[in-house]
């Protein structure tokens, strides 16, 4: 497992939103499940074991154990010790989820003359833009 925002993995991963639970410490800890490959899962939750744990990742019925690879914030890598099978995936991963997951696009707003404040107006044409 990489750390968030490098996608170097070498298998897909299903992103979903489901409950789940990592034992850790003879400690149970309630996560929320938001993507699951067969090498391992990115979980949130309030309290998580810091990088390096042994842990055991527990959705209905899979249990596997593996380690916490990275956290940040309230995020957690998992990579499994024994990878599991596609069909252990799939079995956890509600068939709405399995569809491509789009990318939102985010743009930044327009310049509109007619809304902006003589400040912005005069900063405006100290950059150079506006009417000449």
């Amino acid at each position: 497992m990489t750390e968030p925002g490098k996608d170097n993995r070498r298998r897909s991963r299903s992103h979903v939103f489901l409950a789940a639970t990592l034992t850790f410490d003879n400690a149970k800890l309630p996560v929320n499940l938001r993507n699951l490959s067969e090498d391992g899962a990115l979980v949130a939750g309030e309290l998580l074991p810091p990088v390096g744990s042994v842990i055991q990742f527990h959705r209905n019925e899979l249990t596997v154990q593996g380690r916490v690879a990275w956290v940040r914030e309230q995020h957690a890598g998992l990579a499994f010790t024994v990878p599991i099978s596609k069909e252990a995936v799939l079995s956890h991963v509600p068939a709405g989820s399995l569809r491509a997951r789009s990318v939102d696009r985010v743009a930044r707003p327009g310049v509109r003359g007619d809304r902006l404040t003589p400040e912005e107006k005069a900063m405006m044409k100290h950059w150079g833009w506006g009417s000449k």
